[in-house]
């Protein structure tokens, strides 16, 4: 688990890329956003603003949920579908526009949790790049 403070430049989005030490392992991922920025001059609050913890994403469950396993985990419409992340691969994520996180959102703080994995790895969060 570890937090990360990750621009959305132009795009409202960030990529999460799983690299294994393994070519078979993958991994299910947990994003929650815990605050935001905006864009400076903005008349909307404070430079940053801290939210409640909130899940914008969470690929454990797939796209057919279990109860006992993803009991009240309600995902964003943009983020429903995203499954177990495979080993070289990464997902995209929306974040700017979802939940209590303006579109116009400068940057995110992020807490990414990595769980269920098959072998020693890593994530890379970033801005996805294009759009």
């Amino acid at each position: 688990m570890g937090s990360v403070r990750a621009p959305t430049g132009d795009w409202p989005e960030v990529d999460v890329y799983f690299g294994p030490s393994s070519p078979s392992a993958s991994v299910n991922v947990a994003i929650d956003v815990e605050g935001y920025s905006m864009t400076a001059g903005s008349t909307t609050g404070d430079p940053y603003t801290a939210i409640t913890p909130t899940r914008v994403a969470g690929t454990r469950c797939g796209t057919r949920p279990t109860p006992s396993r993803c009991a009240g985990e309600n995902l964003p419409s943009a983020n429903s579908s995203l499954t177990t992340v495979g080993a070289g691969s990464s997902i995209n994520v929306a974040v700017a526009g979802v939940g209590s996180v303006p579109s116009t959102a400068t940057a995110v703080a992020l807490n990414v949790t990595a769980t269920g994995g098959s072998a020693a790895s890593y994530l890379k969060v970033y801005v996805r790049a294009g759009g």
